[in-house]
């Protein structure tokens, strides 16, 4: 097969697998702050991709048969993702069996080389930079911010890819066989497996803010307007925004999103890293939110001298959580089931602190449970 015919096929390919995602990846990085570099990670991604067709030969073989457990694995992937509604997983592996269909069309060399066109690739999809801002927050570290995180992922594979490049042009070329790259593989879905073992989703009882009462105890509430940006952001969902302040001083921010799309839900790190915040800490809540047993989580964030703390959970009429991601795999035992995010955010300008306005909001706040 001659490369224009190799390239052609690449060329045609490639959107193909990526257009059911395209309309999802546009409107996150039109709309979302965290999402909105994305466009450049897929810019890079394409540079590379064209300086390894240019510089290295496809190989002699008409289809390299390595390629196949790769293309099994993200094929894989997309399916788990139709089956469980996971945009993301659809996306990325609509990127990676381009990936692994130009591996099997140029040769496991080229395959390799071409490893940090698909980092950059899978770092331009929406919800990427969230994701790492969680790896680090499970390691107990503080995150550097999403885009510097992603740009040294980023250049450290382009590095590493032009070192194996330099190599390859001096003559020192490396390859991949088909075993390898099955045992790679079975690897892979052995530790996929084993994480989805060991962290299952958690789900408590179900508990509702009595949104109807704007006063309570001390406590007075107002709406809050909300912005053309977030109108955009939450697309068809219901939105509400509400301040509620005591005549001491005591203020707390409550959001309420309510969606029968989970996709339409976002998790509060993921707003608030767009937002600039950087998360310091995630854990359970200390404090009971309306019944004993309901899930619920309390965040830490800071953006230059500013503190915040919060506490949010998704709720439905019969379960909470707070694992958005086990809340979207668990939907399809319940799909029609409409959750709704509470976030509740102190505002420390007594010097009290954050926690202690929290605790008092969270005792005096009407609930409703089943």
């Amino acid at each position: 097969m001659r490369p224009w015919i190799r390239h052609a096929v690449i060329a045609a390919a490639a959107p193909a697998l990526i257009a059911p995602s395209a309309r999802w990846i546009r409107d996150a990085w039109e709309n979302s702050p965290q999402d909105s570099p994305g466009p450049l990670f897929a810019v890079l991604a394409l540079a590379w991709w064209v300086v390894v067709a240019l510089l290295v030969r496809p190989g002699e073989k008409r289809f390299d048969v390595s390629a196949l457990p790769l293309l099994v694995l993200w094929a894989l992937i997309g399916t788990t993702g139709i089956l469980f509604d996971v945009r993301l997983l659809v996306a990325a592996a609509g990127i990676g069996m381009s990936w692994a269909l130009a591996w099997g069309l140029y040769g496991s060399t080229s395959g390799l080389l071409l490893i940090p066109s698909l980092a950059a690739a899978l770092l331009a999809l929406p919800t990427t930079g969230y994701l790492i801002d969680e790896l680090w927050l499970s390691l107990g570290l503080i995150s550097p911010g999403d885009l510097i995180a992603k740009a040294a992922i980023c250049g450290l594979s382009m590095l590493a890819g032009a070192a194996g490049l330099f190599l390859h042009v001096r003559g020192r070329s490396f390859a991949a066989g088909p075993l390898a790259t099955t045992y790679a593989v079975l690897g892979l879905i052995a530790a996929a497996g084993l994480f989805m073992a060991f962290r299952p989703p958690q789900f408590g009882p179900s508990v509702r803010l009595d949104e109807a009462k704007w006063t309570f105890s001390d406590w007075l509430g107002a709406e809050i307007v909300a912005t053309p940006a977030e109108q955009r952001l939450f697309g068809r969902t219901r939105l509400s925004k509400r301040a509620y302040a005591r005549p001491d001083g005591r203020r707390v921010a409550v959001l309420v999103v309510e969606s029968e799309d989970l996709h339409r839900l976002h998790a509060p790190e993921y707003c608030l890293t767009g937002s600039g915040w950087r998360m310091t800490d995630r854990a359970p809540s200390p404090w009971s939110v309306g019944t004993p047993g309901a899930a619920a989580a309390q965040l830490a964030a800071s953006r230059g001298a500013d503190e915040l703390r919060s506490v949010y959970w998704f709720t439905s009429d019969s379960r909470s959580t707070t694992d958005l991601t086990g809340l979207r795999l668990q939907g399809r035992i319940v799909p029609d089931e409409p959750f709704t995010l509470y976030m509740i955010t102190a505002i420390d300008e007594t010097g009290e602190g954050s926690e202690a306005i929290l605790s008092d909001f969270l005792q005096d706040a009407p609930w409703l449970t089943p």
